[in-house]
């Protein structure tokens, strides 16, 4: 299997301050609710700032806060779907089309 990659919308505002990331959907901006970002969140919104695999979020966020990989990982994995669900990042097979830029 192999590790999928993920990518942030591009029709988002970020509103970006130390320690906190405010995204809003800009796809549907009459309906839009921001979405605020602290602590591991924004870790993980900043490991998307290339396309990523799981695997290099979860490495980075471990690395961000001094944790074994396993251990964040279920968080990761938990809202980078709650990411995908809210329309703020998309998810594709590593071997898509435009996954060039993708490092290994």
């Amino acid at each position: 299997m192999t590790d999928p990659v993920w990518r942030r919308n591009p029709d988002v505002a970020v509103v970006e301050s130390p320690g906190r990331v405010v995204v809003l959907d800009l796809t549907t901006p009459q309906t839009a609710t921001p979405f605020a970002m602290e602590g591991s969140a924004c870790a993980i919104w900043a490991a998307m700032a290339e396309p990523s695999t799981t695997d290099q979020i979860v490495e980075h966020v471990a690395a961000d806060f001094g944790a074994p990989a396993a251990e964040v990982e279920p968080d990761v994995l938990t809202f980078l779907a709650e990411l995908e669900s809210r329309g703020l990042a998309s998810v594709s097979p590593r071997d898509a089309p435009d996954m060039g830029s993708v490092p290994t």
